[in-house]
């Protein structure tokens, strides 16, 4: 009877294991609480951005990708509480588990029903006011250009740059090259935070 009651424990430990895993896969990530201003964005396999949802009029909260490298530090995000304005993409080591620590938001935020994991961000101008003709980065907010030069047949234009809201904020480096013509290539990596 004890060998009895001992291969049933270990089968249904077993399937209590095989369930945890096939569900914990199939769930993109999971919120963790470890206090009532912390949480732990648990993210399973990591598309190539976590959109956040912003909301203008919020305080800002502290954000950072948990993790070793000097640039995971925390940023100054102002997240939804109660009503969406807009998104902007957060990115993520694709393909890998990973962890986001967001300090300052409360558990009753409409953020933690919208966090989404997406492999590519919209960045067309769907603003009407967008210019046409003047330098704007594709999303966020862009302070007066700076550093403005020309060099062997290239220009050169660096601004300062918060890509997660559309107010003064943090700022990192951005800088946009133009070869002799109106049409330009923007790079892929910020140059530098500045605090």
């Amino acid at each position: 009877m004890r060998y009895l009651f001992h291969l049933v424990l270990g089968t249904l430990g077993l399937l209590a294991l095989l369930f945890s895993s096939c569900n914990r896969s199939s769930r993109p990530m999971e919120f963790l609480h470890p206090n009532d201003s912390t949480t732990l964005v648990h993210i399973y396999k990591a598309q190539r951005y976590l959109l956040l949802p912003i909301q203008e009029e919020q305080p800002e909260v502290l954000v950072r990708l948990v993790g070793d490298r000097a640039e995971d530090t925390f940023l100054d995000i102002r997240l939804a509480v109660d009503s969406i304005d807009y998104y902007v993409p957060f990115l993520l080591p694709e393909g890998e588990e990973c962890k986001i620590e967001i300090v300052g938001l409360g558990k009753e935020a409409i953020t933690w029903q919208s966090l989404q994991l997406s492999d590519s961000f919209d960045t067309s101008k769907k603003d009407y006011y967008h210019p046409s003709y003047h330098h704007t980065p594709p999303y966020g907010w862009m302070n007066d250009p700076n550093g403005m030069f020309y060099k062997d047949g290239t220009y050169h234009l660096y601004y300062q740059y918060n890509p997660f809201g559309s107010k003064w904020g943090i700022c990192i480096g951005g800088m946009r090259r133009v070869v002799t013509s109106f049409t330009g290539r923007r790079m892929s990596q910020p140059l530098l935070e500045i605090h």
